[in-house]
């Protein structure tokens, strides 16, 4: 599997940039990923195994969880800040008692801190001929929770190709690795509502609210 290789260009009088060749293949969609599950789920697995094992040497992992712990709870106050006053009285309700479980339960923090991707969306998972021929967009790369990886392909395509994936990823999973990866997948839509406002781009907040009201009333089922 390919990722991008990074070279400096550079031209005269004017800044310097990085740039890669061009990777072969296509964004990922549903419809393909139905045909060829068994594939990609191997590939998927595989690639986030050998990502989730590089060694990290610095600095301890404590350090590490706390600085996701912290992360989280800055993210909160921006919603707090700038969306909830927004939502519906039950949404809103509900939205605050999924972060304040979250943040309350040490143990959610109790994981080791891996590199991960950071967005591995479909847009950035090539496809073609049935493989994986590339993951691209790696500004997002850090350390963190090897769960927000795996739920970021559990928001884009569900759960169950989720668990095909799982069954081929080597790395050992905790005791609450499902519980935070379900937690990934129902904020996701806040993402979206901080960057439908920074923009002010309207239909990115419609979309954000009906996905997470679909997430909301899943849930109250």
């Amino acid at each position: 599997m390919s990722v991008p290789c990074y070279k400096w260009i550079y031209f005269e009088n004017t800044p310097s940039f990085a740039a890669y060749p061009k990777l072969p293949g296509y964004p990922l969609d549903s419809q393909y990923l139905s045909k060829n599950i068994g594939t990609l789920s191997s590939e998927l697995g595989s690639f986030l195994s050998a990502l989730h094992k590089i060694p990290i040497s610095f600095p301890s992992l404590e350090i590490h969880r706390r600085n996701w712990k912290q992360k989280y709870e800055k993210f909160y106050i921006q919603v707090q800040t700038y969306v909830l006053d927004q939502l519906e009285k039950d949404l809103r309700d509900w939205v605050k008692q999924r972060w304040n479980r979250f943040l309350q339960d040490e143990g959610q923090f109790d994981f080791r801190p891996v590199w991960i991707h950071g967005d591995l969306s479909a847009n950035h998972i090539l496809i073609n001929d049935r493989i994986v021929t590339g993951i691209i967009d790696w500004g997002d790369v850090g350390i963190g929770d090897p769960a927000f990886d795996l739920a970021a392909l559990s928001y884009e395509f569900g759960e169950e190709w989720m668990k095909h994936v799982i069954t081929q990823y080597t790395v050992e999973i905790d005791d609450h690795f499902f519980r935070r990866a379900n937690f990934y997948v129902k904020i996701a839509p806040l993402h979206r509502l901080l960057y439908a406002l920074n923009t002010r781009q309207p239909l990115q907040w419609e979309k954000g609210i009906e996905q997470l009201n679909k997430f909301y009333k899943h849930e109250m089922i």
